[in-house]
């Protein structure tokens, strides 16, 4: 493909030729609506030579202030722009990359949104008490932290029987086909997010002897499947959660708070955080720290008042 002088042309040669192919489907999705959505409504006809370092530290103001963007949208965008014009400076399109020492906004901190313990318990009941194999699928996830994805593309030869655990090697999304036709959107199962995401995680005996049971039941090579034997995609996944969260008399939260809640429990029972971090696959202990610091530091307050009670006896010793 030709390249030209404006962003616009640059980004398209940049995205065909050379990211497609390189990264995965959801990745490349992701990369092109940023794209679609931020960057050439800005940029699209500017020539390259014209961007520059005020410009790019304006852009990234305007995307926080006037757009409202999140902070995590914000860094995406910002550091898609950066890949270009890197690439750009790299094959001498540009002398440099502009969006070189641009200050990004800080990571913002954001609650985790978890279940409350009497929240989990109904949950769990409902799904125990419910005619819906998929069901199990909720059980699971509040039970080994797995995602959404790695949840609909688990199949039985991932759950070893005889180390009571299930192995994490795929999972599953819907990508967006880019072409010269409509727009069209395809199931794909693929690598986990990242290489840590590969995992194997133990499950509590419950659990196990549940799997167990149903695998004794189903012909399906899909631990949660559909009627059929077919896989179960994420958006019907979904749907089950939302109808046993009603059923139970839960506040909708969303898929992922499930996750979220299986690490507060796990940090609530003692659990340390470097095997929270590996069954969550997190690729290092430090983003489970920081995601779960509130709940840290509320097992370390409740740790602590076990001195209170130590200093009690001491106290009537001396008394």
């Amino acid at each position: 493909m030709e390249k030209k002088a404006s962003f616009g042309a640059y980004t398209e040669y940049w995205l065909q030729t050379v990211v497609q192919g390189t990264v995965k489907p959801n990745t490349y999705t992701v990369y092109r609506g940023l794209a679609k959505n931020h960057l050439l409504p800005s940029f699209g006809e500017t020539p390259l030579k014209a961007l520059d370092r005020k410009k790019m530290q304006l852009f990234s103001r305007r995307l926080r202030d006037e757009k409202g963007l999140s902070v995590k949208t914000v860094r995406m965008t910002m550091n898609l722009l950066s890949q270009i014009l890197r690439c750009a400076a790299e094959e001498g399109e540009i002398a440099e990359n502009p969006c070189m020492h641009i200050r990004l906004p800080s990571a913002e901190e954001r609650e985790v949104e978890a279940f409350s313990r009497g929240e989990q318990r109904k949950i769990e009941e409902a799904a125990v008490r419910s005619q819906d194999g998929r069901a199990l699928g909720v059980l699971l996830c509040l039970y080994t932290g797995i995602r959404l994805g790695e949840l609909c593309a688990l199949k039985w030869e991932n759950v070893n029987f005889a180390l009571r655990a299930i192995e994490i090697k795929s999972t599953l999304c819907r990508v967006t086909l880019y072409g010269g036709g409509p727009k069209r959107t395809q199931l794909r199962e693929d690598s986990p997010k990242t290489r840590n995401s590969a995992r194997v995680i133990p499950l509590p005996l419950f659990l196990f002897r549940l799997l167990k049971k149903k695998s004794a039941e189903t012909k399906s090579g899909y631990v949660i499947c559909m009627k059929t034997g077919e896989r179960v995609q994420p958006r019907t996944m979904q749907l089950v959660y939302g109808r046993l969260l009603r059923e139970a008399g839960v506040p909708y939260k969303k898929f992922h708070a499930l996750r979220h809640t299986f690490a507060t429990r796990a940090v609530e029972i003692g659990v340390d955080v470097k095997t929270i971090s590996d069954i969550l696959g997190h690729c290092n202990a430090q983003i489970t720290l920081n995601r779960y610091a509130h709940s840290l530091l509320e097992h370390k307050r409740h740790m602590m008042k076990n001195f209170d009670k130590l200093f009690e006896k001491t106290a009537r010793v001396r008394n």
